[in-house]
């Protein structure tokens, strides 16, 4: 397959997953794959670091024998910051450390690609991004891939900087290191408050919930990965990354849901470099909904793609990328998203679109900062034209302010 340009189908016309990879992976017993939780490729144009050749290695850790403190899904309380206005949750997408963004760090400081857009995360009240890396000392990876994602320690300080308050971990490349390097990204993160949920000792507890509380309004956030090879995926009695292609799915959205104002329900899914969903997406995504999720928000395309408002609640196909450094010929410019909750209500009043510069390879500059408004008419037209063929309501109500950023009512 070439990277950046390999196709994800999600089902075959019996409904089956379908997980693309490059050869089978012998089975091993799953004592082993339980700590060793990689996945399938990330498609980008420039070469990564990449494994050593032979056979496939399999790699113990010690995820399975970690203390149950790790898989933490406690409640988070912030404090709101929203006073009388509405509360503000942002989500950003695909983020590592590596490329560009590795090269841009070493000659202009950790924080240099997000000093521009730091102002609005601070803004937020409650903070989530797809964190698509390892970030460890240690640890090795447990099979062969063209890519693998790992940032040093250190790099964590980026997200406190950004005031990151949930690492969303049910992707493709969380675990590129392991078990071992999964247990030190938790850890890690936990050392500077920042939650995680996708990840777990079994199909139970992996997707979450994660809980959070902010000025009254509870929230929940479960995190699913519908890209990866089948020994990557958490079973009944294993750990894992939480799957979307577990019957479970919906039982989990409803248990989550019944204690909850505010289920976000995160999915890393869908087919690289297309800004068009397909049907299956669509399916699930308004079934999850119609389940008692009140927001879908998905990611792995690293493109945007188009977004719906369906019975009151709010489905994000793909946020493109956040943070990842590729130079790649079909990317461009990307978005962060931010649900806006009315307290009194405790409903989604309205979505918040903020692009933001994807297109590094124009000026070799891997900073992120808002897209500026003379560069955005073509980001806002084919933005309007996807959504649109998801739901001609929808963007009935878009709206596109002159601080840069578009409004679509939700719940008004």
């Amino acid at each position: 397959m070439r990277p950046g340009r390999e196709c994800i189908p999600f089902f075959n016309h019996n409904r089956n997953p379908i997980f693309i990879s490059r050869r089978r992976i012998a089975p091993v017993r799953r004592v082993l794959i339980a700590v060793c939780l990689g996945a399938v490729m990330a498609a980008c144009a420039r070469p990564g670091p990449r494994t050593g050749g032979g056979e496939t290695r399999v790699v113990p850790g010690t995820l399975e024998s970690t203390p149950g403190s790790v898989f933490t899904r406690g409640a988070s309380v912030a404090p709101s910051q929203a006073g009388a206005g509405p509360i503000k949750i942002l989500f950003a997408g695909d983020t590592h450390f590596q490329w560009g963004v590795s090269d841009l760090q070493k000659s202009a400081g950790l924080l240099a690609p997000v000093q521009e857009l730091a102002p609005f995360f601070h803004a937020a009240d409650f903070r989530i991004l797809n964190l698509e890396t390892s970030i460890s000392d240690q640890g090795a990876p447990f099979l062969r891939k063209s890519y693998i994602f790992n940032a040093p320690p250190e790099s964590v300080r980026l997200l406190e900087y950004l005031q990151v308050d949930l690492a969303v971990l049910g992707n493709n490349h969380s675990m590129d290191m392991g078990g071992k390097g999964m247990e030190r990204t938790l850890r890690a993160l936990r050392r500077v408050g920042i939650g995680a949920v996708g990840v777990g000792p079994n199909s139970s507890e992996a997707p979450g919930p994660f809980r959070f509380n902010v000025g009254g309004v509870r929230f929940a956030v479960l995190s699913y990965t519908g890209v990866g090879e089948t020994e990557t995926f958490s079973t009944r009695s294993g750990p894992g990354v939480a799957s979307m292609h577990d019957r479970a799915i919906f039982q989990h959205v409803r248990a989550a849901r019944r204690d909850v104002d505010q289920l976000i329900v995160s999915l890393h899914w869908g087919n690289e470099y297309y800004p068009r969903t397909d049907r299956a997406q669509i399916a699930l995504a308004r079934n999850l909904i119609d389940a008692g999720a009140t927001a879908v928000v998905g990611h792995h395309p690293h493109v945007p793609q188009g977004v719906e408002v369906y019975r009151g609640g709010v489905i994000c196909y793909s946020l493109g990328n956040f943070l990842f450094g590729s130079i790649n010929e079909d990317q461009t410019h990307n978005m962060v998203i931010q649900l806006e909750v009315e307290p009194k209500k405790k409903q989604i009043a309205q979505l918040r679109v903020m692009p933001i510069v994807g297109r590094y390879r124009d000026a070799a500059d891997h900073r992120l900062r808002p897209l500026p408004a003379a560069d955005s008419r073509e980001f806002w037209e084919e933005f309007y034209t996807l959504s649109r063929d998801l739901s001609a309501a929808t963007v009935k109500s878009m709206r596109v302010h002159p601080d840069g950023t578009a409004t679509i009512s939700v719940n008004q």
